[in-house]
């Protein structure tokens, strides 16, 4: 089946419940549409996706494709040069301010997509709501009034910040690292929601409950400003505590047409329907792949190489992503065997191949510049089959051709012939 990779970040060993909401959102409407594509969530920076929800523009890359994300002001906003980024809609109109100041264009189509969630998963929540509140029923427990949201590095580094309340209050927290139905079953239980999660918030505007902003101590307040501009209304103001922000004024109530974030669905546009839709590699185990059967629409060689060619492909970047899907479970036994060689003239007696995984160091291999070949074995993450990997290469001591009388110019690193999966 065809994908589609959507944005979407994880905390380590757990989730973010508004993290998760881009993929769910885009799945639901690819099925509201008819169109038969696998949705998968991705950090990969070596393949197009879609950026659907979340303060996450800085991941943005060449050929993506924005929907309803907004800027996260913790993070310098460096967006690539290139007229392959593409915009649909963004969260608020500061957000748009600032991409129109890197140069882009930008429609004025505002909105969060979190916004959509409650109504496109409304069956699946009404399951989750009844299924908790017979739970409470048999535990002789009284479904809470008020539900407390804490965004989720307040959760993760202030445990005190929503804990300590008196049960006399019918309050409960819900945690962050919940998944999206269940936070949506327990705020559309309330009656009243108290959060400084913005897609606490969210969801709970959509509801028409009463809604109070809890202060963050860890987010600016840019991102709070820049949804309640994108649905016509001033930010409310925020309170340290539960008790002051329900002694306050709740906030505006949502009056937001959602007809322009629907119609501006970037899989509705042909172009970039067939720009967005590809296939993942598939690696299975023991299986040896050799790169001159591998066909260049569905290969696990992403950015920073070459054509392949005569049996190999080369790496002409100092960095260069390799990208597969797996068929079995990854162990911490599995390895990742591969053969690989280098020029045999160049600055020093060898090249360094060094491989990364999310922004950690996990192999160095020397490789000669004898003019043989070599095999190495790379140790691999724990994954769960149909789970997505991204290894990253670096190479040093690259060398061009050129120099050496040769006429490519290009700074070449490793070449890979072949590889497998040792599981």
């Amino acid at each position: 089946m065809q994908q589609i990779r959507v944005y979407s970040w994880k905390p380590t060993g757990s989730i973010n419940f508004g993290d998760e909401i881009g993929p769910m959102v885009v799945k639901k409407l690819c099925e509201q549409h008819g169109m038969e594509l696998e949705v998968k969530a991705t950090t990969s920076k070596s393949h197009s996706k879609i950026l659907a929800v979340g303060s996450v523009l800085h991941e943005a890359q060449s050929r993506d494709v924005v929907w309803g994300v907004g800027v996260n002001s913790k993070n310098r906003l460096v967006l690539p040069k290139s007229e392959n980024l593409i915009f649909k809609a963004v969260r608020g109109p500061l957000t748009r301010s600032l991409v129109q100041n890197e140069g882009y264009q930008c429609p004025p189509v505002y909105g969060d997509p979190g916004l959509l969630f409650p109504l496109l998963y409304d069956t699946q929540i009404r399951l989750r709501r009844s299924e908790i509140e017979q739970a409470a029923k048999n535990l002789h427990l009284v479904m809470p009034d008020i539900v407390v949201i804490p965004n989720i590095n307040d959760d993760r580094f202030l445990p005190e910040y929503s804990q300590g309340f008196s049960s006399a209050k019918n309050l409960m927290v819900v945690k962050p690292n919940l998944d999206p139905v269940t936070v949506a079953a327990y705020i559309s239980a309330a009656k009243i929601v108290v959060s400084s999660s913005l897609h606490g918030l969210v969801f709970a505007e959509v509801y028409g409950k009463e809604t109070y902003r809890m202060t963050s101590q860890y987010e600016p307040e840019f991102k709070y400003n820049d949804y309640y501009e994108g649905t016509g209304r001033v930010a409310p103001q925020s309170y340290g505590t539960v008790e002051a922000a329900l002694n306050s004024t709740p906030t505006p109530k949502l009056d937001w047409d959602p007809l322009p974030l629907l119609m501006s669905f970037p899989l509705l546009d042909k172009r970039l329907h067939e720009t967005l839709v590809s296939q993942s590699f598939k690696l299975r185990a023991q299986t040896t792949y050799f790169v001159k059967d591998i066909q260049p629409e569905v290969s696990p060689f992403g950015s920073g190489w070459a054509e392949p060619s005569g049996g190999s492909v080369w790496m002409t970047d100092t960095w260069a992503s390799f990208n597969f899907e797996t068929v079995s479970n990854i162990t911490p036994a599995s390895k990742l065997r591969m053969r690989l060689g280098t020029l045999s003239k160049g600055k020093g007696a060898f090249e360094v191949f060094r491989v990364v995984y999310s922004g950690k160091l996990i192999s160095t291999h020397k490789i000669p510049r004898d003019g043989d070949s070599i095999v190495v074995e790379i140790p691999l993450p724990v994954k769960m089959s149909g789970d997505e990997l991204e290894l990253s290469f670096k190479v040093e001591n690259a060398s061009s051709p050129k120099v050496f009388g040769g006429d490519d110019e290009r700074m070449l690193g490793v070449w890979v012939s072949e590889f497998e999966l040792l599981n």
